[in-house]
């Protein structure tokens, strides 16, 4: 006659894959590939079979831990999915800030540059204008003594007063 011998196996404290989120058929196969390891062992140490019941009991046992690390991976891909939009929209509100950080100190740097540039133009057109001043002078100086020689009167007038540009007599 032949013995069956009942054994209850605790899977309680079976490790779990600790990368749940990322590898749950990982996990599920670890779990399966430890309860037929276990399985295997209480049938050639006792060297009995295993009652039908007591398979039906571990399959239930699997099935519901099988549940279970389902619903933690749904509850860990959540979370993930919460703490992965926050930090997107942190990376939004920052872009836009430092966006315009960089847009305001761009127009700074435009204004100072259009500042240093019309000061530049500023002093190179007074140059000029002592210099056409410094010209000027030695053409009236040249042309009063040629008027003077030739016995001639000339008036000048600055261009644009008349309306006539080359008003002399």
């Amino acid at each position: 006659m032949c013995q069956t011998a009942t054994a209850v196996v605790d899977l309680s404290n079976v490790p779990l894959c600790p990368f749940v989120l990322s590898s749950l058929s990982f996990a599920i196969l670890v779990k399966w590939i430890y309860i037929k390891k276990v399985l295997f062992k209480l049938l050639v140490i006792s060297h009995a079979h295993f009652a039908l019941p007591d398979i039906v009991w571990l399959g239930r046992v699997h099935t519901r831990e099988v549940r279970e690390l389902e619903a933690f991976h749904n509850k860990d891909l959540q979370r993930f999915r919460k703490q992965y939009d926050a930090q997107m929209h942190d990376i939004d509100s920052q872009h836009r800030k430092l966006g315009s950080d960089l847009e305001s100190a761009h127009a700074e740097e435009v204004d100072r540059l259009k500042l240093d540039h019309h000061q530049d133009l500023e002093k190179k057109i007074s140059s000029i204008q002592d210099e056409l001043k410094g010209l000027l002078a030695l053409s009236k100086t040249y042309w009063e003594k040629h008027a003077d020689q030739h016995h001639v009167e000339i008036q000048f007038q600055a261009p644009g007063i008349n309306g006539n540009a080359e008003e002399e007599t």
